[in-house]
């Protein structure tokens, strides 16, 4: 008998985020970002984590 295991699914490399204020141009593995309030983006996992964790984006869920 052969029993699947459910496995968590990878994390994402990419984020959504709404961003929540202006912020200055910073530069990016191979870019320069431009981020303004209320703009829909999807940045790289480390990225989005610093974002959110100084208050500047929102994640959003995608399904």
């Amino acid at each position: 008998m052969v029993e699947a295991v459910a496995e968590a699914p990878p994390a994402p490399e990419h984020v959504v985020l709404r961003i929540m204020e202006d912020i200055p141009a910073f530069a990016g593995p191979g870019r320069t970002y431009r981020l303004q309030k209320e703009d829909l983006v999807t940045l790289p996992q480390a990225i989005a984590r610093a974002l959110i964790v100084r208050k500047k984006a929102i994640g959003i869920q995608v399904r």
